[in-house]
């Protein structure tokens, strides 16, 4: 039975070694201090971390270093057994010999160690190792990087002499955590092939999924419950990429939920620092995950082992918006219509903020160009309009041959060269469709819930009636509902009523209802 042992989580600062920027935020169990027995009349304590390999891009060495917890002097003639496990499955065992100190090498694709018991010549200098390590630090937003929680069990055999060997071992349990990235395709109707992104820093996050009916992210991360304290400042960190040219998630307010529990008030927020991706971070810490332990546990105590994580937009009427390229602008972007259709008239409403005066509206210079596919479909220049009319409204005329994915862009804001911005949006061919107004005023007004499902029934009955959704045949044309409608066709009903997706798009998520008897008519 191991030794109980007091875990400090120190969040390090370090100097001397290089700790790489993966781990420097304190993302889960980075780094240990861990007190053991008294032996012979003298604490021991091993200290537990890890830094980037300064030879390969996906290695990790481990130190661990076992001290006189008075002294801090290194414990000579010590034997480690060391034990490693990686979802519940141990990746690996060995004894090591040292004099107090031990690097492992890890491979963090084959999950497998050696002992790193000397340096080439080039990096027995200091500096030359620190910079060799920061040249491998891994980039999680570009690459997949192989990464988790891992576990290890730590016994010291020998402390102070190979000859003899410790009557009963101490133990030592502990975890490091290493980030993780992965990276999935989905294929949109609208906007063709669309890669996200999806980093751990606890644990490996797996599972995405895309919901296009609800515009949900969904992912989940396997979790075992630790015991921390408040001090210990736990806490766990994940992130979604999303791609800029993905129109469908251009959005700067999300609500978060972990199984199924709102954690929209986490540390959560939406970034648009990076070119290419739009960044959505949840960091959930120890007094959240405390409250989620609570509401999750069943009746004998028993909690989940996995958590599932779902992003979902709140605010799709709110203009897009995001920062230009290097920070300086926020360009706040609407359209009217809602739906862009050929050979139809469409007026842009355009707000330009300079972040470095608290986001003032104030007469800028801009370019704006619309794309259809590399060709320029528009083109304006001019100076954005006064702090007090705010926006600049812009008309455009679409051409009838133009339809499916454009780029609205804009550049060289206040003349800077790197004050651009992009914003993907879809070009819908004309809908055949004749579908009466009030129908969509229906569905807007059940979306906001200001009238009943019964309502809303009505609508729907007249497009069963006219043949646009279609009855199987085993279903008898009642018009009841007997089942309660899911929340996310609420969304769908509103982006539907605001020509935000098309008709065809609505029906189908009707007709997957009644064809999966969610809804019996």
């Amino acid at each position: 039975m191991p030794n109980q042992i007091n875990l400090i989580l120190i969040l390090f600062a370090f100097t001397g070694l290089i700790f790489t920027a993966d781990y420097a935020f304190g993302h889960g169990l980075t780094s240990e201090f861990l007190q053991g027995e008294t032996l012979s009349g003298e604490g021991l304590s091993l200290n537990l971390y890890s830094t980037t390999s300064p030879t390969e891009k996906n290695n990790r060495e481990i130190y661990l270093e076992l001290t006189d917890s008075e002294t801090k002097d290194l414990v000579k003639e010590t034997t480690f057994l060391i034990k490693a496990y990686s979802s519940g499955e141990k990746i690996f065992e060995d004894e090591f010999q040292t004099d107090g100190l031990l690097i492992l090498d890890m491979n963090m694709d084959s999950k497998s160690f050696s002992n790193v018991e000397e340096r080439t010549s080039e990096l027995d200098d200091p500096n030359s190792l620190r910079n060799a390590k920061i040249q491998n630090i891994p980039n999680l937003l570009n690459s997949e990087i192989p990464g988790g929680l891992f576990y290890f069990e730590i016994q010291i055999l020998t402390a102070g002499d190979f000859s003899q060997k410790l009557e009963k071992p101490i133990v030592f349990e502990s975890g490091l955590s290493f980030p993780s990235s992965e990276f999935f395709e989905i294929n949109d109707p609208n906007y063709g092939k669309q890669e996200f992104g999806l980093i751990g820093y606890y644990d490996k996050p797996y599972g995405f999924n895309y919901d296009s009916q609800s515009r949900g992210i969904s992912f989940m991360m396997p979790y075992s419950w630790p015991e921390h304290e408040k001090e210990d400042q736990f806490f766990i960190h994940n992130e979604i990429l999303i791609p800029r040219t993905f129109g469908d998630l251009r959005y700067e307010n999300f609500s978060a939920y972990i199984n199924g529990i709102d954690q929209t008030q986490s540390v959560f927020n939406v970034d648009f620092a990076l070119e290419d991706e739009i960044q959505v971070h949840i960091v959930t810490d120890w007094e959240k995950l405390n409250e989620l332990s609570e509401k999750l546990k069943d009746e004998k105590e028993n909690r989940p082992s996995v958590l599932e994580y779902l992003f979902v937009p709140t605010d799709t009427d709110a203009p897009y918006s995001s920062i230009t390229n290097g920070g300086r602008y926020r360009i706040n972007l609407d359209w009217e219509p809602e739906q862009l259709v050929s050979g139809s008239e469409a007026k842009f409403s355009i707000e330009i903020l300079d972040i470095f005066t608290k986001d003032m509206s104030k007469p800028t210079e801009y370019h704006f160009t619309i794309l259809h596919g590399d060709e320029e479909i528009f083109h304006t220049s001019g100076l954005s309009t006064d702090p007090i009319t705010k926006t600049t409204e812009l008309g455009f005329s679409i051409p009838e041959n133009v339809s499916g994915p454009i780029t609205i862009r804009f550049e060289n804001l206040g003349g800077g060269i790197f004050s651009n911005l992009d914003f993907p949006a879809i070009v819908f061919e004309p809908d055949s469709s004749t579908i009466p107004d009030w129908i969509k005023n229906i569905a807007k007004w059940w979306s906001l819930t200001q009238i009943s499902d019964q309502d809303f029934v009505k609508g729907l009955e007249y497009l069963i009636q006219n043949d646009v959704i279609r009855i199987p045949e085993n279903q008898s044309s009642a018009g009841e509902f007997e089942t309660e409608l899911p929340s996310w066709l609420r969304n769908n009903a509103g982006w539907w009523s605001q020509h935000q997706i098309s008709d065809e798009e609505f029906f189908k998520s009707i007709q997957w209802l009644i064809d999966n008897e969610f809804i019996k008519i």
